[in-house]
């Protein structure tokens, strides 16, 4: 079986019948206690930063595009033209091009782009807020600007649009969805329903709302649809309990019964179950986890006294065996479409962002389908939309 089988995570993990002790026996293999880094793994700094409230996106399986902005050595904010904005990184050659000057809460799928966009003109007279950002393909996004008399009004009109996170479309909520715990799928999929908004709601049943008006009773829990995400390259959602807060517990049970459940949900129905091993980072757990194609990344937050990275960074578990990525500060994470390359907001650890005002917080990518010296499988493919933007010389060398 290949190195980077998924069968290795969780058809041998499988939730379903897996014995305590054995999940278990299986963590043994995975105690981190200061795990150093494993440096077979190619790391790629773009040199560029950004916040830890922004996300990562992958425009194709070579390129990022994030918000992000540039520093003096002393962790001044540099002022040219090109300094902040978004910004396309083309981790196959270094090259950075320049894309817009604004682009806070940056949202990106598959080709379409939308973003926070100042508009300039003042908000007519007697009009308290106002909502502005872009939307649309690529290149051709649209100018909206909304303006609201009071809180009334705009609460009216965000009670009945969303962001769907997982197209960046501003679209219509569905019908009768306002006072439930609604999860929106792509567009295509419909939508979850966890029951009715209340704290003891995480025991409420969950249905999948298609959209030809079909409702189908699924066998979860709220709590277990806490966390959706998409993945490209296995063309399904994974669901976990990330976010769980109903029972303090939780964490302690996790590191009890070894387990704490993931679902693989496809677009026909069918469900995968598999258990998320939980880590011992001799001080709290993973609270972030993700798929990619070798298997699950886990981010640890457990710095040491005084900011040092401690056990923190990112893990990945692939062929029974953990893999640290990187150590320290880790956060916009996001993974490329065939699930081989992971990038993110990185910084040696806490301390460094304090000392260094951010100097050393920089967005970086690992590729995780091949060690360095090793032949890549799967191809990576063209850039898309390659004539975009403006070609900045700031790229930097691949560690």
């Amino acid at each position: 079986m290949s190195r980077y089988a998924w069968p290795a995570v969780w058809l041998v993990l499988a939730w379903v019948g897996l014995p305590v002790g054995a999940a278990h026996a299986f963590l043994d293999l995975h105690r981190v206690t200061g795990q150093p880094v494993d440096t077979h793994y190619r790391v790629m700094d773009s040199g560029l930063h950004t916040t830890e409230d922004e996300n990562i996106y992958w425009i194709d399986n070579r390129q990022v595009i994030f918000w992000g902005f540039r520093l003096t050595d002393d962790g001044g904010l540099l002022d040219g033209p090109h300094d902040r904005g978004i910004y396309i990184w083309d981790t196959e050659t270094g090259n950075i091009r320049w894309y817009n000057e604004q682009g806070a809460a940056l949202c990106y799928h598959d080709g379409y782009i939308n973003y926070t966009h100042t508009f300039t003109k003042p908000k007519p007279t007697g009009y308290k807020y106002r909502h502005n950002w872009r939307e649309g393909p690529i290149g051709h996004e649209k100018q909206y600007v909304l303006d609201f008399k009071d809180d009334q009004e705009a609460d009216r009109w965000g009670r009945a649009h969303y962001t769907n996170k997982l197209t960046c479309q501003i679209l219509l909520s569905p019908r009768g969805v306002d006072r439930r715990h609604w999860i929106p799928l792509l567009p295509r999929d419909g939508y979850l329903d966890g029951g009715s908004r209340g704290r003891s709601s995480y025991e409420a049943d969950v249905t999948w709302h298609r959209p030809n008006g079909e409702v189908i009773p699924l066998p979860l829990k709220r709590k277990d649809v806490m966390t959706v995400q998409y993945y490209p390259f296995k063309k399904a959602y994974l669901f976990w309990r990330g976010g769980y807060v109903d029972d303090s517990r939780w964490e302690a049970l996790w590191k009890r019964d070894g387990c704490t459940p993931g679902t693989w949900f496809y677009p026909n129905g069918r469900m995968e179950k598999f258990c998320i091993p939980y880590i011992d980072w001799g001080g709290h757990g993973a609270f972030r986890v993700y798929a990619t194609r070798p298997g699950l990344l886990m981010l640890s937050d457990s710095s040491g006294r005084g900011g040092y990275a401690g056990t923190s960074g990112l893990y990945l578990i692939t062929g029974g065996e953990t893999y640290r990525l990187v150590s320290g500060w880790v956060t916009g994470v996001g993974i490329s479409p065939d699930g081989c390359r992971v990038a993110m907001l990185h910084a040696p650890d806490a301390r460094s962002i304090w000392k260094t005002h951010g100097v050393k917080q920089t967005v970086k990518a690992v590729e995780l389908c091949a060690r360095k010296g090793e032949k890549r499988e799967r191809r990576i493919g063209p850039r898309r939309f390659a004539n975009l933007g403006v070609d900045l010389e700031i790229s930097k060398g691949h560690r």
